[in-house]
This record gives C-alpha cells, sequence and structure tokens, in this order.
C-alpha cells in the first residue's frame, strides 16, 4: 500500500504517515488503530511484529527467544502474509 493511499484511509497527511514510518515520530494509540484497522491487520499483532530484541529486558529474553518464531508464524498466518518478518 502506498503511503497516500494510507495516510487518506487514516485521515492524516502523507508527511505525518512518512515521519511514523521512518521512525521520527511516534504514533499515538489512536493512529495506531487507525492504521492496524486500514491495513486489515490487528493492532496486537502490528505491536508484536514491531518488537525487536532491544525491546526486551534482559531478565526476559530467554522467554521471548522461545516463543518468538513460533508466534511469528502464528501473526503471519492470520495477517495472510508469509513475506514480512520480523529481526
Amino acid at each position: 500500500m502506498k503511503q497516500k493511499t494510507l495516510s487518506e484511509m487514516c485521515e492524516s497527511s502523507n508527511s505525518h504517515i512518512n515521519q511514523i514510518e521512518c521512525g521520527n515520530k511516534q504514533p499515538s494509540l489512536t493512529m495506531l488503530k487507525k492504521i492496524s484497522i486500514s491495513l486489515g491487520v490487528p493492532l496486537p499483532i502490528m505491536m508484536f511484529l514491531s518488537m525487536s530484541r532491544e525491546d526486551i529486558v534482559q531478565t526476559k529474553m530467554e522467554s521471548f527467544s522461545s516463543i518468538k518464531e513460533t508466534l511469528d508464524d502464528i501473526c503471519h498466518k492470520v495477517i495472510g502474509n508469509e513475506q514480512i518478518r520480523t529481526n
């Protein structure tokens, strides 16, 4: 999906969507919900797929590592896109 299309669906500017995508701006929860709906991806799955190892506290890393791949596979099946891969 093009940024312009997403920005229109989210009732936002193309510049705002670009800043979010580039990591220059943090979206509000309301904006995350709009993006989630526009992309057809449940918000919890979108948030999980955006996580990286740097987001996990060291004491939870072993647990995270043991479930990450399985949860990634489940999430991709739910959204129907096997081509997206996460960190």
